[in-house]
């Protein structure tokens, strides 16, 4: 099982202040192949966020193709939740996917990578993935 990270990982700034908290994230991950159970992180967020909405653009992929996306502790201690925003989303055929399960918004007090796992069928032809992650800046709790 392989993990794979966006160029942009760690390397955007969020922005909040005067103008408000409501933030938005993007990264797209490119790739020519993957493999049933590849973890993909997408984006690094900070502690104290509140996570609302997750969106994912897609090309078209390998036939039975799914992902699920979630988030993961980047301290690597408990609470990740691999399918929070949603389980098991067919990637064989552009779209867009929006948060389908039916979670209230989290405040996360830890910084926590946006993922994806990769789930049916392997990817075996070229797939483009981006995630708009929608949060709060919450402050500490």
């Amino acid at each position: 099982m392989a993990t794979q990270a966006a160029k942009s990982l760690g390397y955007q700034v969020p922005m909040a202040g005067e103008y408000g908290n409501l933030a938005v994230a993007i990264a797209t991950i490119t790739l020519a192949a993957a493999t049933n159970g590849d973890l993909f992180r997408f984006l690094k967020l900070p502690a104290d966020v509140r996570l609302i909405d997750l969106q994912v653009v897609n090309s078209a992929s390998s036939a039975s193709t799914t992902m699920k996306f979630g988030y993961e502790h980047v301290d690597g201690e408990a609470g990740d939740d691999d399918d929070y925003f949603a389980a098991a989303k067919s990637l064989a055929t552009a779209s867009r996917i929006r948060a389908d399960a039916a979670n209230a918004p989290k405040l996360v007090d830890r910084e926590v990578y946006i993922t994806g796992v990769l789930g049916g069928a392997n990817i075996a032809t070229e797939t483009t993935i981006t995630v708009v992650a929608i949060y709060e800046f919450a402050g500490h709790a």
